[in-house]
């Protein structure tokens, strides 16, 4: 019902009218005049438990504003720039890809079954699926604490997202000739994302107390894709099936993953990257170095990129090998 509330809610407050006030703080500034950027320990409660509390400057004031918060992709540095671009990027990619590769595969496919023809478009509509509500939450995370929170939560549902598709993908392709295998994995996925959702998405387990809890959510779901890549290996043969059968692409994908991981969860490098200077009074403080370029989410976001790109190469290989 929550989930409900958020879909039926989210739109309008993102395109709502603006109101008095709203329209009293725009006429105040310049409209392409860049607003006062906020350090971290100005943000308000509800905007500082979604951040790093090592990305230090840089952060955009709240807007209450759709309009101003795409604005600000354009108008100005802050430190979701490149967190979005990063996303944006590809998805832009994908949406002028996906209706070229539909026709390729029509054309030079045409007597394959539509179910192949659609596991082959499969997982870049999931990417371009994850990585449009990526930017979105990255966009939008300073409109207010009801958007921001309801786009993370579409956030970690798009992530949840990939993670099925490129399981019901590579399970198809790799177990093309072996229904019973292919239908119990997919149930065993199923149960997993199931499970992972109602640890990410339920209201109680949000915010950075929690962070961990969800990342071993979905560390956990894509590492049982250990499971079905071995049992491959081993029907088709281990030298087949790491050059034929798509599993060196999976295997690469996986790596990509788990170094995004771990980049993720350490925070490195601005984590590490602090350098103490002394300011004009003599009292120390602390300025990191990575907050609009390098950080940690940056190099996640285009490890999961490489992923992603690293799993359709895996499809079409098992799936030419497969027919």
């Amino acid at each position: 019902m929550a989930s409900l509330a958020i879909a039926f809610q989210l739109p309008l407050l993102l395109f709502r009218r603006q109101t008095k006030s709203d329209r009293k703080s725009h006429h105040t500034r310049d409209r392409n005049e860049r607003p006062r950027l906020c350090n971290y320990d100005e943000l308000p409660d509800w905007y500082r438990l979604s951040e790093s509390p090592y990305i230090l400057t840089h952060y955009r004031p709240p807007s209450n504003s759709c309009q101003t918060s795409i604005q600000s992709l354009f108008l100005y540095l802050h430190n979701e720039t490149m967190n979005t671009w990063t996303h944006l990027l590809p998805a832009l990619v994908l949406a002028l890809a996906l209706p070229l590769l539909q026709f390729h595969i029509s054309r030079i496919y045409a007597e394959a079954p539509w179910i192949d023809r659609f596991m082959l478009t499969l997982s870049p509509m999931a990417a371009l699926i994850t990585f449009s509500l990526s930017a979105t939450y990255h966009t939008l995370n300073n409109h207010s604490p009801f958007v921001s929170s309801s786009c993370l939560l579409m956030d970690f549902g798009g992530i949840l997202v990939l993670i099925l598709c490129s399981f019901v993908s590579a399970i198809y392709m790799g177990f093309y000739n072996f229904p019973f295998e292919r239908r119990l994995y997919w149930t065993m996925i199923g149960v997993l994302i199931a499970t992972s959702a109602l640890l990410v998405l339920h209201p109680r387990l949000q915010g950075m107390k929690y962070r961990t809890h969800r990342t071993s959510a979905f560390v956990l779901t894509v590492l049982s894709g250990f499971g079905p890549t071995f049992h491959g290996m081993y029907i088709h043969g281990v030298s087949k099936g790491f050059h034929e059968c798509g599993i060196k692409w999976w295997l690469a994908e996986g790596f990509c993953y788990a170094v995004g991981v771990v980049f993720f969860v350490s925070r490195f490098p601005e984590r590490w990257a602090w350098s103490s200077t002394p300011g004009a009074d003599g009292v120390w403080f602390k300025r990191s170095r990575f907050d609009v370029f390098g950080g940690s989410h940056q190099i996640f976001h285009i490890c999961v990129v490489l992923g992603a790109a690293c799993h359709c190469f895996g499809v079409w290989e098992t799936w030419k090998f497969a027919v």
